[in-house]
């Protein structure tokens, strides 16, 4: 017997479709690459104060890059936006790629433009 479906159950996925398709994409774009390392190409970090609150947003871009964690949030854009209360002085980038992961510090405490540097490389089969 098939389930009973209704429009609210099928709108109301746990699955962000957009995420999938997007690594899905970048997965096949690496997967023809001859090079496969996770390289940084730029990082960088700058504060905003809106709305009486202080907001860190986060800019980087890697080479060969399917998804980034920060803070357990996947994401695959390159901008990610901090509350200054529950940020921490470092904050660890997670970068995933082709059956590679490295994470990368960034160090918030700076006052200027400062740049993430990578803590460890490990690879997952």
């Amino acid at each position: 017997m098939l389930p009973n479906l209704s429009p609210s159950k099928v709108a109301n996925s746990s699955v962000n479709y957009e995420f999938v398709s997007h690594v899905a994409a970048r997965f096949f774009k690496i997967m023809f690459r001859s090079n496969k390392k996770i390289r940084m190409i730029y990082s960088e970090h700058s504060s905003k104060n809106l709305q009486e609150n202080e907001l860190y947003i986060l800019n980087f871009k890697f080479k060969n890059a399917l998804w980034y964690e920060i803070k357990n949030q996947r994401t695959d854009k390159s901008e990610f936006i901090i509350s200054k209360d529950e940020s921490p002085e470092n904050v660890e980038i997670v970068v995933q790629g082709f059956f590679r992961k490295k994470i990368f510090k960034m160090n918030l405490s700076q006052s200027d433009i400062s740049k993430a540097r990578e803590s460890r490389t490990r690879f997952s089969y």
